[in-house]
């Protein structure tokens, strides 16, 4: 025989935490060699030191002059490549020496004696802070458990941001051509709201540190006419004037003194400064000495050569200027327009270029509205300085960089540019445009690696790029209604977007891996596979569409995706007939797919089909991922279904429109059809995160609702019936689909079960339990049952029950129509009648460490239970003895008493509670004790 007590319940979750409890002060020190002067190298220490803190290490920063290579402690050394004395000591230590480090590149090396260091070498000052920063993320990731050897050097050397940013209400940024009043150049809420955050230096501080980790290191700022506000000049304005009652008290000095302090930190985090202009405006600085915007103006051409000649003298951190030869130039000749530019910024330029041979300077001048060859000949004098180097800038992507990943409009746009380029020995930067999603969260690394790496022979003839909108300046969120993102900066909300078009053009090779275990790292309680997975499938679709149109709509006025529609109007598939595949798309255009012209590549159907399939396999993988309340997971998985809705959209619409133009009006409805649905599901997620704005380069909107009576009305003028929309049967399609009902922990029996899952603040979901899941089925009517089959698809996690869950012949289906219960895409799916045992305490029992709790706990009918599982292991219970068994010289009699041998009175002493387990030669006997 064998006695088992019952010290533990059912399911045991906290033991293994006991495992890692240390005492209070007894955290490992950490210390952080650095030259703190440096403020790349300062910053790179401090977030290494932050990353030590999480992972509960303690760290000291320590001068790196003063590296001690026999410190007893745990170590992190920061330096430059070219430091003889450290190269000494890692040397000696067995540590691999980079043999050549350029710039921006960096080492990360560790060494293990006594104790474990970890050495990052930089081949300037850049280069370490990247590798600093890598290694601070290596240890959020995964402490100080790994050993590392890499180096790694940039793709792309410049990795610039397009900011258009209105310094003023007197001072705007681009808000279309020709001249506007500055009212009509604020009508986009954004460019109001950024004016606050562009004179806040905390704003700046957190968004070029953000940037840095991004291995972002190029800022070019947009505006008309910045000079005003930037220059301590008789043209200057005073204050700062911003809308709905900003303002702020500023001489011209003291915005002096404010931008001197934003480019130098700028510069501390690696970054180049230029400023941007369109010509020819004057806001700001009109009617001052007489100057306007007209080119024949001598006032206005003077004044623009003094400005760019004291931008240079007012700000020794920045880098240099760009123009645009256009916009506001209208009637003048690409000639005229040339001699204007040189009169107004080349004199200026070379005025400074002249009187400062130490300094280096760089002048952009764009191709937009402008000739290569006029340029060099108009700005010879200063391409002959040697101090002065000249870039030109070229509109890359139109304004969608999520179309064709590699654009051919720099060979056919404005005649070969490259070849151009190889003529004048000049590169030029890509203006890569992103005025897709403003609002919508987008991660596709196979997008951007692949668009990375089109550049045209970027060692060649690329300067780098400059990344950015036009129709929208991301500051400050001011249009979540999420309470956790409420004036966050945008590029952290939209942290992932950041993370990977910085880092990939870093270094394209970077692995999917490092993605992975950053959502790992902000998502814990989620797949990160699965999450990264949906999160690409759901961003594939809307490049696919843009490529089908953008050849024709190719703007920001003419084609903004997240709301189909142009500066004008809601675009219906008439529109969608009439456009163009992007240039040098292999994709078929709409019309000539209907006509059966196929080409050499993909027809519009087939583009639908791998957008469908996209964003149906996001759909998918988002069924078994749940936010666990975390409120930024949650809105990024609002982001993930409605890219995936709105896919869905375009693929219906892009089949609809195809087959219109192909004379299948029949089919074209079924699909507008289905394209309604689509909408619907994504203008409320939408229209439940997001409030309406005013917008600069497009159709401003209330709500997003806006066009659902437009989306309606494409489909009821094809003959749709909108009355099949509201519930009616589906007769092939939806017999072949079987009806669903979904049960979740994070469910509400009250629901509909409909939904795999439901956000916050939402009215329907899952189911919570099996039993309401099974009553709904059985209120379904013999119709109903018998149209299509019936799934119970159980999302995972362990569903804990106290009574059993009952079956009989009404939850039984037919042949053609089963009924059956499963697990959600196959993932784990536990059912357990056990019952957690919480409040676990560490005790001293009979010498030994123990782990008690208190079994008064459970319900009353629950003891004595059977099994004891632990960390998901069945374990054995408490027993005695410990080996062996006790002999009875009887069996029990007739289950109510048991005899033992007079030396075994003391087993039995305070038995209540306890099991006897009684062995004979056929049965085996539980049975439960208690004292006479």
């Amino acid at each position: 025989m064998m006695l088992q007590r019952a010290v533990a319940g059912y399911r045991v979750h906290c033991i293994v935490l006991l495992l890692s409890l240390t005492s209070a002060g007894s955290a490992e020190v950490v210390d952080v060699y650095c030259d703190s002067t440096v403020p790349q190298s300062d910053f790179a220490a401090s977030e290494i030191q932050l990353a030590l803190k999480r992972k509960g290490f303690d760290s000291e920063r320590k001068p790196l002059a003063e590296l001690n290579p026999d410190d007893p402690h745990s170590k992190i050394v920061l330096g430059q490549a070219d430091n003889r004395a450290l190269r000494k000591v890692l040397s000696d230590r067995d540590g691999k020496f980079p043999s050549e480090l350029g710039e921006q590149a960096y080492a990360i090396r560790t060494t293990k004696e006594s104790v474990r260091a970890y050495w990052v070498l930089g081949g300037d000052a850049n280069g370490l802070m990247y590798g600093g920063l890598q290694l601070a993320e290596n240890i959020r990731h995964h402490g100080l458990t790994k050993a590392y050897d890499c180096e790694e050097s940039p793709y792309i050397k410049n990795r610039g941001v397009k900011y258009n940013l209105p310094l003023d209400l007197r001072v705007p940024t681009y808000h279309g051509y020709g001249y506007k009043t500055h009212r009509e150049a604020f009508a986009g809420d954004a460019a109001k709201h950024a004016i606050p955050a562009a004179w806040d230096m905390s704003y700046w501080e957190d968004w070029f540190d953000e940037m840095a980790r991004d291995r972002f290191n190029v800022i070019s700022i947009w505006n008309c006419h910045p000079f005003p506000a930037l220059l301590d000049m008789e043209e200057s304005i005073q204050d700062v004037q911003g809308s709905e009652g900003y303002s702020k008290e500023m001489s011209p000095a003291e915005k002096v003194a404010f931008w001197k302090g934003v480019t130098a930190y700028a510069k501390g985090r690696g970054f180049q400064v230029y400023f941007i202009t369109w010509n020819i405006y004057t806001y700001g600085a009109e009617g001052k000495h007489g100057i306007t915007n007209d080119a024949n103006n001598a006032a206005t051409k003077e004044y623009f050569r003094r400005a760019v000649r004291k931008m240079f003298e007012t700000y020794p951190d920045l880098d240099g200027l760009g123009v645009t030869a256009g916009e506001n130039m209208i009637g003048l000749s690409a000639d005229r327009e040339g001699e204007w530019m040189w009169d107004a910024y080349g004199q200026g330029m070379l005025d400074y270029a002249r009187e400062h041979p130490e300094r280096d300077i760089t002048f952009i001048h764009r191709w937009h509205y402008a000739d290569i060859s006029q340029v060099m000949g108009h700005f010879e004098p200063l391409l002959a300085m040697p101090n002065v180097r000249l870039d030109m800038s070229y509109k890359y992507s139109a304004a969608h960089m999520y179309s064709a990943p590699i654009p051919r409009l720099i060979y056919t746009k404005d005649g070969d540019v490259p070849a151009d380029l190889a003529k004048s020995r000049k590169k030029t930067w890509l203006e890569v445009r992103q005025d897709d999603f403003y609002f919508l969260h987008w991660g596709d690394p196979e997008f951007a690696r692949d668009y990375l790496r089109g550049f045209p022979d970027k060692d060649e003839y690329i300067q780098g790029f400059f990344y950015g909108s036009d129709g929208w300046t991301a500051t400050r969120d001011f249009y979540s209604k999420a309470e956790v993102h409420k004036n966050v900066l945008d590029i952290k909300r939209l942290w992932y977007t950041q993370m990977l078009w910085g880092r990939l053009a870093y270094n394209p090779q970077t692995p999917n891996s490092v993605f992975i275990e950053e959502m790992a790292s902000r998502y814990p309680g989620v797949d990160a596979t699965t999450l990264f997975g949906a999160w690409s499938d759901a961003s594939r679709g809307l490049p696919l569409a843009t490529e089908v149109v953008q050849g024709t709509l190719c703007y920001d006025f003419n084609w903004w995706p997240e709301l189909s529609q142009s500066a004008k109007k809601y675009l219906t598939i008439d529109d969608f007939i009439k456009a163009k595949p992007s240039v040098g798309s292999d994709i078929s255009s709409i019309a000539d797919s209907a006509a059966g012209k196929r080409g050499t590549g993909r027809t519009s159907y087939e583009v639908a089909d791998q957008i469908e399939e996209a964003a149906q396999a996001a759909l998918d993988k988002l069924t078994s991922i749940s936010s666990d309340a975390d409120a930024d997971l949650e809105v990024n998985l609002k982001s993930i279904y409605a890219q995936a809705y709105l896919s869905l959209y375009y693929a219906e619409k892009i089949r609809a429109a195809t087959d219109k133009a192909a004379g299948d009006n029949h089919a074209a409805t079924a699909g507008l059809g289905k394209a309604v649905r689509y909408w619907n599901r994504y203008v409320n997620l939408m229209d439940g995160m997001f409030t309406g704005a005013g917008m600069q380069r497009t159709r401003g909107f209330r709500d997003w609702h806006v066009h659902d009576a437009a989306v309606m009305k494409e489909y009821t003028d094809l003959g749709g019936d909108p009355n099949l929309l509201r519930g009616a049967k589906a007769d092939a399609e939806r017999a072949a689909t079987p009806r669903r009902y979904f049960v979740s922990l994070d469910g509400d029996d009250a629901w509909s079960g409909n939904q795999a899952r439901a956000f916050a603040g939402a009215d329907d979901g899952p189911f919570r339990t099996l039993d309401a899941a099974r009553d709904a089925v059985r209120r379904l009517s013999r119709q109903q049952r018998e149209e299509r089959p019936i799934e119970i698809c159980i999302l995972p996690g362990v569903y804990a029950r106290k009574q059993p869950f009952m079956l009989d012949a009404r939850d039984s289906g037919t042949e053609a129509s089963p009924v059956v219960y499963r697990s959600w895409e196959d993932q784990p799916v536990v059912i357990s009648g056990g019952q957690e045992v919480r409040d676990w305490k560490r005790v001293e029992l009979n010498g030994r460490s123990v782990l008690v709790a208190d079994l008064s706990q459970l319900p009353d009918d629950y003891a004595p239970f059977e099994q004891l599982w632990v960390n998901g292991r069945r374990a054995t219970q408490a027993r005695t003895p410990n080996r062996g068994y006790l002999k009875i010289p009887s069996p029990p009699q007739a289950r109510r008493q048991i005899p033992y041998a007079e030396a075994d009175a003391r087993y039995f002493d305070d038995v209540d509670g306890g099991v006897a387990v009684v062995f004979n030669k056929w049965l085996e006997y539980h049975m439960p004790l208690a004292a006479r």
